[in-house]
């Protein structure tokens, strides 16, 4: 594979200014304008800086990020993103509050944001095309329209803003070689396996901006789908060889490859990710990584289940009796005050209520330290299936399923063999109407 020459460019800039000053006016719609509120760039999401807001509305801040970089400033529960370069001149922000919630916000004749907003918008949009002719299993006769007119936006892009970073820099990471394509192959697996063509790994300040991150989460969420799990670990290892060269970059982009992965109920891909893991030499700086993922493998599709006595349950004594009497058996794990899980549960019980004669169960797990809120929400949904709870968060049968996010739902066969691990409820719904017919 050839080494691009807009990899030799990207964030080659030199700042002669370090920091970006920030100055910024409030205007509240309704209520108090905030008294102050905090600011975060991409680069360093840990540190969190506050920014005081005068009685008038006015702020400044001065930023010490030496490159490129994607900023966030937070008010209440709500943020706006913007992306800025060091330079003298201040960038002016302007924002409109409710309540001390944003509701509108801008940059003041800022071009360098408006140009990184642009070419995001357009990447998400060619992103969404490609994954849906992926998923469709579209003929290469679609593919290589899409491809070619892809290339062509991003190079008009290239011209409509010369000058700005994403127009000289940013834009060459997502630039496909469609030049070299063979035409005597597939373009879809050409494009799979150069999608990385033009990132200079050696580069840490790839970081500084969402850019490299979305095609991380692009690949694994969305390229891979049509591709076994063999190609899906050559595919890992091929990425991972690459980002060799800076341990900053090797480490992010395996721990990003493992968040999009569970976090996209990619099942295929997170086998995929561990075995290469698992047989990696040079991962010695993954150690946390490399215990998360074989916790997580041990209750992962293709293994057995563990059984869990149902003391509480007045249906079975354990989850194995339920397990040997159904098809499917669904062990969920949740929380009443789980706000995600409070609007999964009601769905869990429509699946329940469609399928269960047809050999479908449930087993439900409650994480609640509140029993009493346990039990009042259980008086609310009114659930026919097996409950019980564990408030122990380091119990054996918590640390053997590895809860690490709520609600977990995993689908069990009547031989005891897991069969989904990271879907939602939305697909196992749809995998049991195929299977029970």
């Amino acid at each position: 594979m050839k080494f691009c020459f807009y990899s030799a460019l990207i964030f080659a800039y030199q700042f002669a200014v370090a920091g970006v000053e920030i100055k910024g006016q409030i205007i509240s719609l309704k209520g108090d304008i905030p008294k102050q509120i905090f600011i975060a760039s991409f680069n360093h999401q840990s540190h969190i800086d506050t920014i005081p807001v005068n009685i008038y509305g006015g702020f400044s801040y001065r930023s010490k990020e030496t490159v490129p970089a994607y900023y966030q400033l937070v008010s209440g529960t709500t943020s706006f993103s913007f992306f800025a370069l060091p330079q003298a001149e201040p960038i002016r922000i302007m924002l409109q509050t409710n309540g001390g919630q944003i509701v509108s916000s801008a940059t003041e004749d800022y071009r360098e944001n408006d140009a990184f907003e642009k070419l995001s918008k357009i990447l998400v949009n060619y992103d969404v095309f490609i994954a849906q002719a992926i998923q469709n299993k579209e003929p290469d006769s679609i593919f290589k329209a899409i491809f070619s007119d892809y290339s062509k936006t991003l190079n008009s892009f290239k011209l409509a803003e010369k000058g700005t970073f994403a127009g000289d820099s940013l834009v060459n990471l997502r630039l496909f070689p469609i030049l070299s394509i063979d035409n005597k192959k597939e373009v879809y697996p050409q494009f799979l396996f150069n999608f990385f063509y033009s990132v200079n790994f050696k580069n840490e300040n790839l970081l500084a901006t969402t850019i490299y991150s979305n095609m991380v989460d692009f690949f694994v969420k969305a390229l891979c789908d049509n591709v076994s799990v063999k190609q899906q670990e050559e595919l890992i290892s091929n990425l991972m060889q690459r980002a060799k060269v800076s341990k900053i970059l090797y480490n992010y982009t395996a721990e990003k490859i493992y968040v999009s992965a569970v976090s996209g109920e990619k099942e295929e891909m997170t086998t995929a990710f561990t075995q290469w893991l698992n047989t990696e030499e040079e991962a010695s700086s993954l150690s946390v990584l490399r215990a998360k993922t074989k916790q997580l493998s041990a209750s992962m599709p293709g293994k057995s289940f563990m059984d869990i006595p149902l003391k509480n349950s007045s249906i079975y004594q354990s989850l194995s009796q339920v397990v040997v009497k159904n098809k499917f058996t669904l062990l969920a794990f949740w929380e009443s005050d789980c706000h995600h899980c409070r609007s999964v549960m009601p769905v869990v019980k429509m699946v329940y209520d469609t399928f269960n004669l047809k050999g479908f169960d449930v087993v439900a797990v409650s994480l609640d330290q509140d029993t009493v809120a346990w039990k009042n929400y259980l008086s609310q949904l009114q659930p026919k299936w097996s409950n019980i709870n564990i408030p122990n968060p380091t119990s054996p049968i918590v640390n053997h399923y590895f809860i690490f996010q709520l609600p977990t739902l995993i689908l069990i066969d009547n031989k005891g063999i897991i069969v989904k691990r990271l879907s939602s409820i939305a697909t196992i719904g749809d995998f049991l109407d195929k299977v029970l017919k």
